[in-house]
């Protein structure tokens, strides 16, 4: 897998927060301040998709129920190209 796999996205309080598997070094969460952001303001990298999730509940209040599967055509948010 690459960078690029998009595995989970939630969307609340006007943000968006995604979570994309790496390359075998783990997940990343990222967060973007708006949901048609292309740049994420925070990424962290966690071990697993769990602690990437209890991660985004920590410092953001995301609950486990705001996340869904991404679908298969979708892409990151740093991969779409930027709104005018």
């Amino acid at each position: 897998m690459n960078i690029d796999t998009l595995c989970f996205v939630a969307e609340q309080g006007g943000q968006r927060f995604e979570i994309i598997e790496g390359c075998g070094e783990g997940v990343y969460l990222l967060r973007y301040a708006g949901l048609h952001d292309s740049g994420s303001t925070h990424d962290y990298l966690q071990d697993t998709v769990v602690l990437a999730m209890e991660c985004a509940e920590e410092r953001f209040g995301v609950a486990s129920s705001a996340w869904r599967a991404a679908l298969p055509e979708e892409q990151p948010a740093y991969r779409r190209a930027p709104q005018s």
